[in-house]
């Protein structure tokens, strides 16, 4: 939305992590933005649901297409929901998965169940609860792909970081499964070094898909993906896939992710 347009609002309520408001996209039909605490959160298209729009959903996107056959009926993990576009982007280019959303805030979960309807025939559970405690109640080796996209008051929680949370995260993924991590950060990227330290502990193979450069935006997304699959991520693929959604990764692994965790210790859950 350009500065001086006046937003198009379409709902609008109080939900557990502050105020929402549905916004219409003014460039694009059933384009919708949706808002908690003054901030946007998430964009959706109601009739295109791959459509994406934020480059960091196109940055996690371009792991997702490469996991596993075209036709294999995925599960995936969704840990962090807002207005649920990373879902509705795997039930469109896989129909059969089955995913799981956790979210935490209940009321914002139920805003976007009446505004922004998931597509027909999406075989998506969401699960009301706070990220940490529920992944570490679910059961080993349950995901194709975990999805971590989790903040709170715009910003990504300090939980996520501990290597504990990437310990679970291991835990619940099949041996070829891919997590992906999207972290929020400023300048200086703090959450983004103890996240990278915490994976790269546990992981086999980590990279830094893409990031945003602090001289581009005051929050910046970061996005990781990592597994510890034999074979490792499929660099080759992610690349191919970041031609087809007009976007540009970085893939920085192996040696080169050395400037991103040196002299970062993983933090520890007491810590």
């Amino acid at each position: 939305m350009g500065e001086t347009e006046q937003p198009k609002v379409l709902a609008s309520t109080q939900v557990a992590t502050g105020p929402a408001r549905i916004i219409a996209d003014p460039h694009r039909e059933l384009g919708r933005f949706l808002e908690v605490g003054g901030f946007a959160q998430s964009y959706v298209k109601l009739d295109e649901p791959t459509f994406l729009w934020a480059d960091y959903s196109m940055w996690v996107a371009t792991v997702i297409d490469t996991v596993g056959a075209k036709d294999a009926p995925l599960r995936v993990l969704h840990l962090g929901g807002g207005g649920m576009t990373l879902p509705r982007y795997v039930h469109g280019v896989r129909p059969n998965a089955i995913q799981t959303v956790v979210e935490m805030d209940g009321p914002l979960v139920e805003f976007v169940r009446e505004h922004l309807p998931l597509p027909e025939g999406s075989r998506v559970d969401i699960v009301v609860g706070d990220a940490v405690e529920v992944l570490a109640g679910l059961p080993d080796a349950e995901f194709d792909i975990v999805i971590s996209d989790v903040y709170a008051a715009n910003q990504t929680p300090r939980g996520t970081a501990c290597l504990e949370y990437a310990q679970q995260l291991s835990r619940v993924l099949r041996p070829e499964g891919t997590c992906v991590v999207n972290v929020l950060d400023v300048e200086g990227l703090v959450m983004t070094r103890l996240h990278a330290a915490a994976l790269n502990t546990v992981f086999e193979d980590l990279c830094v898909v893409s990031a945003h450069t602090p001289n581009v935006k005051r929050f910046l997304n970061i996005v990781m993906a990592a597994t510890n699959s034999a074979s490792g991520l499929p660099y080759p693929a992610i690349s191919d896939a970041a031609v087809h959604h007009d976007t540009e990764v970085a893939l920085i692994h192996g040696d080169d992710l050395a400037p991103v965790i040196a002299g970062v210790e993983p933090l520890r859950a007491q810590d």
